[in-house]
This record gives structure tokens, sequence and C-alpha cells, in this order.
């Protein structure tokens, strides 16, 4: 982000290293920093390009994650997913994570059909995708 300061990659990725660092550290405090960190980092992304689909299916992840958890409502994560497919840029392996949480969205919200369909989309995306595999056994 120093050196490209202006391109919504870097700070997707900075965002990405973030998250991944919080799966190493045991304190939940710290974890919350981690979160934010990457949040503002896919805020920065954003706000350089709105329309960003890695930066989206980040936001979107985390937010479908966290209702999965937490028993929520996954609307927000639902709606960055669906802009996020807008962006003609993504590969083949980011459509099948973008369909792979939109199942875990349906699946969050108790429809286990339309999350099934979904996951059938992101293998079909990327047929070496495991966790849309895993999913449909």
């Amino acid at each position: 982000t120093v050196v490209f300061p202006e391109q919504p990659a870097a700070w997707t990725q900075l965002a990405a290293v973030l998250i991944q660092v919080s799966r190493s550290i045991a304190s939940v405090l710290e974890k919350g920093d981690c979160f934010d960190a990457a949040r503002r980092a896919l805020n920065r992304a954003l706000a350089i390009d709105p329309g960003y689909g890695p930066a989206l299916l980040q936001l979107g992840q985390f937010h479908v994650m966290m209702a999965y958890r937490n028993g929520d409502d996954p609307t927000v994560g639902e709606r960055h997913l669906a802009t996020a497919l807008e962006d003609d840029r993504l590969t083949p392996r980011q459509r099948a994570e973008i369909a792979f949480y939109r199942g875990m969205a349906e699946r969050t919200k108790g429809n286990e059909t339309a999350a099934r369909q979904r996951y059938a989309q992101a293998q079909q995306a990327d047929p070496t995708f495991m966790p849309a595999r895993l999913a449909l056994l």
C-alpha cells in the first residue's frame, strides 16, 4: 500500500494478509483489531474503485461468515457478493468463491436447497474449488 497506494489490489491483499494473520492470534481483542484493519483496507480499496470485485468478495465473505457464526442476517454480505459478480475482472476461482459464500448465506437463512444450488454453481465455476465440493457431500 506504500508503493501502490492508489491500487485497490494492494489494499485488498493487505486485508487478506490481516485476516490470515488473525488466525494465528489467540487474543480475541487482537483478532478484532486485525478484522477492523482488514475492513478499513477493503473500504480503502472500494473508495478507489467502488466496483472492485475482489474487495467486494472479501467484504461479502466477512459479513456472510460472521452472520453464519453468530446466527445473524447475511443480507449485507449478500449485497456485496452480488455487486462483486458485476466485475468482469474476476477469475473463475473468485466467481466460485462468490457462489460458495452466497450458498453459505442461504444456509445461514435455513434454505438448504438454495445453498446446495449455489455450491453446485461454485463447483461449475471452478471444479477444483474444494469447499464447494465438500459442501455438496
